[in-house]
């Protein structure tokens, strides 16, 4: 299959989720330097359950502010516009992919909180590395997996034989994938994403996390997407369904900017990270 295949196929899907309108409202929102406070969070109030969460989040240990944040336009001005897009694009696609079992291999509550996890070591990596819009990163490392979701609910057959083929030949499951599908769960990820229009860079750095060196200026993100999933596993945070780690080359992480005696440092500062960001599954 190819990705012009697949983008035919996922088109056709009736069934596949679209991405809340409230989403795209924000997002044309923010593509214009002018837009307000206020207006923003008029646009968000109107989805009390975006809302709710917005504010759970924003006065969660994951941000650890010093006073309690009563309103939207309180949490837009103290954290800014693109945070609060973050968190409510990321806590709407939680809740559009669905929560509980799909009915196929897939272990949504434990694959969610690993996605979590995978997305705090993103954005812890993203810091070490002295990026300036480590949100950014955080969402691309909670949306790396989505594709095994779109495989596990649209595809069950095909993903069935890959998990298996994965399992009984000891490979990654991107190489099982990509031998019984012809392309990797990442490639499903981002073109859902890019159906979606989610930000470009978000959609490079899960279509290029097999081979973050072939990325070119999403390089960096599909890098930390990469070592942040084999950070998730090492620290048991939640379920990928792939049991076995990819091959870390010294050239990725010269890309991510990690030096071998900081990788204990960067698994302690996940774990911490992956704790307070707990909020995020737990909704």
């Amino acid at each position: 299959m190819t990705l012009d295949d697949l983008r035919k196929k996922l088109r056709s899907v009736d069934e596949l989720p679209a991405l809340p309108t409230i989403i795209t409202e924000i997002n044309a929102l923010l593509s214009n330097p002018k837009t307000t406070a206020t207006e923003l969070s008029r646009v968000i109030m109107r989805d009390p359950a975006i809302t709710a969460k917005i504010l759970k989040i924003v006065n969660s240990s994951f941000f650890g502010l010093p006073k309690r944040i009563s309103s939207v336009n309180q949490s837009i001005i103290v954290l800014g516009f693109n945070t609060v897009r973050s968190i409510a694009l990321c806590s709407s696609i939680i809740e559009s992919l669905g929560r509980g079992s799909g009915g196929g291999r897939l272990n949504y509550k434990d694959f969610w909180q690993y996605s979590v996890g995978v997305a705090s070591a993103a954005r812890v990596l993203a810091r070490n590395a002295e990026e300036k819009k480590t949100e950014s990163f955080f969402v691309s490392g909670l949306l790396h997996g989505v594709g095994r979701v779109v495989l596990d609910k649209f595809f069950r057959a095909e993903y069935g034989k890959a998990l298996d083929l994965a399992k009984e030949k000891d490979i990654t499951l991107f190489e099982a994938e990509r031998t019984v599908l012809g392309l990797t769960d990442a490639q499903v990820g981002a073109v859902l994403l890019e159906i979606w229009k989610l930000n470009p860079e978000q959609v490079g750095h899960v279509m290029h996390q097999e081979n973050p060196a072939a990325g070119g200026e999403f390089a960096a993100g599909a890098a930390y997407n990469l070592i942040a999933s084999v950070f998730g596993r090492v620290l048991r945070l939640g379920d990928s369904g792939d049991h076995h780690l990819p091959h870390i080359s010294q050239q990725i992480l010269d890309i991510a900017h990690i030096e071998a005696p900081q990788w204990p440092r960067l698994l302690d500062l996940t774990a911490d990270e992956a704790k307070r960001a707990s909020v995020f599954h737990e909704m």
